[in-house]
């Protein structure tokens, strides 16, 4: 409901991120959806579109410096079996499909994508006592079955930080 206050704060990170013509790597889904979709709604204009266009989730960073020949690929044989959630934002982003490639470059990986979408967390909304319950119950479906499947031994990716909380 702060619309004017977003508004503002985006303009002045618009302002910042506009005085390069670097890329703008995120980490944290969330925060690169905001940057490549939401920021040129909220403030509109050319510098906000261009500012989107530099956006990269960290993994399609990767992916594209793999594409160009300029990844390291001396990676250590893992043997190991990756249970991935592709959370929301991620997906909204596109770059699951960059996780899924990124990871495969690392040998001996075996990555089992969890088929639930929602891990029940929804941004702050399952911090909040009175969503608890429902929280624990959407990521019961299949998130938290999934992981227990695999046992003690399980490596859960999943990017951004509510996801990973849950």
């Amino acid at each position: 409901g702060a619309k004017d206050e977003a508004r503002a704060c985006g303009q002045a990170n618009v302002d910042l991120l506009s005085q390069s013509d670097l890329p703008i790597v995120t980490s944290a889904p969330s925060c690169g959806l905001m940057l490549r979709h939401e920021m040129p709604l909220l403030v509109g204009g050319e510098a906000a579109e261009g500012v989107a266009k530099r956006v990269y989730d960290i993994h399609e960073f990767l992916a594209w410096l793999h594409e160009r020949g300029e990844l390291d690929l001396n990676f250590k044989k893992i043997q190991s079996t990756l249970l991935f959630h592709p959370t929301c934002h991620l997906r909204a982003m596109g770059a699951d499909k960059a996780v899924r490639k990124v990871l495969g470059l690392i040998p001996g990986i075996e990555l089992v994508e969890i088929p639930e979408r929602c891990c029940g967390m929804a941004g702050s909304f399952g911090y909040l006592t009175k969503h608890f319950d429902v929280s624990q119950a959407i990521g019961e479906r299949r998130l938290f079955s999934a992981v227990r499947a695999l046992g003690a031994d399980a490596v859960v990716v999943a990017s951004g930080t509510s996801c990973r909380q849950q």
